[in-house]
């Protein structure tokens, strides 16, 4: 059984109704959308949400999450490929220990989410609790930069590769030091590197 679920938009007040200030969102453009997956407002709320800009109509979008992916809207990675984005990881508790190791994708045509990870193969190259990750596709898969295990606060700079047809989990091997950037970053591949 494949998990997919498709999304509702919120509409309210259509021509007042603007994305909050926020901080540890994600954002990505996907040809004329601009999309801001959660974050968190400055009072502390943690905003489980996705708005999509429309630069043509220079409208914007709210949509509602499912409830899989309320508990991965602070500090998530994000990346896309033709009209589906990719979101892994985060938490719903800013400081806390408690990080989502969650691939999900939404195709921003559809607007329907997938659960990666249901259909998971292998779980023994699954990438640890990671915070502060740098994500980017290609080849048919998404790559995942880890840079800080939640579990010993310490870096790693550890590189992992989910395969989207076989949806197999592999830890990408490296011989010597690996420069790893100590903060979250963003990742793109140049000539096929």
């Amino acid at each position: 059984m494949d998990t997919v679920f498709k999304t509702a938009e919120i509409i309210k007040h259509p021509k007042s109704m603007i994305p909050k200030n926020r901080f540890g969102h994600c954002m990505i453009a996907v040809d004329e959308l601009v999309i801001i997956y959660g974050g968190k407002t400055f009072e502390d709320s943690v905003l489980d949400e996705l708005w999509m800009y429309d630069s043509v109509r220079q409208k914007w979008r709210l949509f509602c999450l499912p409830q899989l992916l309320k508990s991965t809207c602070f500090n998530s990675s994000i990346c896309a490929h033709g009209s589906k984005i990719y979101i892994f990881g985060g938490t719903n508790l800013p400081g806390s220990e408690y990080i989502q190791t969650t691939l999900f994708s939404f195709d921003v045509r559809s607007f329907k989410w997938r659960n990666l990870f249901s259909h998971l193969n292998n779980s023994e190259n699954r990438p640890r609790q990671i915070e502060m990750t740098n994500i980017l596709y290609h080849n048919d898969s998404i790559y995942i930069l880890g840079v800080v295990d939640v579990r010993y606060r310490n870096l790693v700079g550890a590189m992992y590769k989910f395969c989207l047809k076989t949806f197999k989990w592999s830890v990408i091997p490296y011989k010597g030091d690996v420069p790893h950037p100590n903060c979250k970053g963003h990742c793109t591949v140049f000539q096929n590197k």
